[in-house]
């Protein structure tokens, strides 16, 4: 019977029992400001001109692109006139600073039919902690197989340590607090739970 006891306990120690809280995917990434402007079907070029002048002068823009319905079309191989969509501007910025005016100036503006806040996610990071004390990490969400890291991990005084497998990998250390990961000490970089689409759970 000591045996039998002591196997089981040996069993539960080797699944990594110990690591339940921290199994599963967590996530993180910047989040970055988009504003979709979509056009009137009878929108006419010089009211583009003028959109797109405006779209000119705001400081804080990374970048715009112009999409029309043909361009939609075109990708998705489908007819024109089946597709209910307007062609449209979908303009980056680098950071939150004035979006809520800038949405309201487009809206009220000739050619527009709506002008939408869309916050994009860039520069993710996701870790898929398993509980049998093995990990992959992929820092992009659009990561091939190629480029996840894999590895072991183990959990040591409020900290997880991920050694990636390969000789000239260096450990990588993630911090626990109030259910969360972060990658300093102070948590100002967090993880938060979510699924293999890094949406929060």
């Amino acid at each position: 019977m000591k045996k039998i006891l002591a196997l089981l306990v040996l069993l539960i120690l080797i699944s990594g029992c110990g690591n339940k809280k921290y199994a599963g995917y967590w996530c993180r990434y910047d989040e970055t400001a988009t504003i979709v402007v979509l056009l009137n079907r009878d929108v006419s070029s010089e009211q583009k001109k003028d959109i797109e002048s405006k779209i000119n002068s705001l400081d804080n823009i990374t970048a715009y692109n112009y999409y029309s319905r043909e361009d939609y079309a075109k990708e998705l191989g489908q007819d024109v006139d089946d597709l209910d969509i307007y062609d449209n501007y979908v303009i980056s910025f680098n950071s939150m600073e004035s979006i809520g005016t800038y949405v309201s100036d487009f809206s009220i503006m000739k050619g527009v039919k709506e002008a939408k806040q869309v916050n994009a996610k860039q520069n993710v990071t996701l870790y898929n902690i398993n509980k049998n004390g093995t990990y992959t990490f992929q820092n992009s969400d659009e990561a091939k197989e190629d480029d996840i890291i894999k590895g072991k991990y183990k959990v040591k005084k409020g900290v997880i340590i991920f050694t990636p497998s390969g000789k000239d990998s260096e450990d990588i250390l993630l911090y626990t607090k109030d259910d969360h990961l972060c990658e300093d000490a102070d948590c100002t970089k967090i993880y938060f739970k979510s699924d293999e689409s890094c949406n929060a759970k």
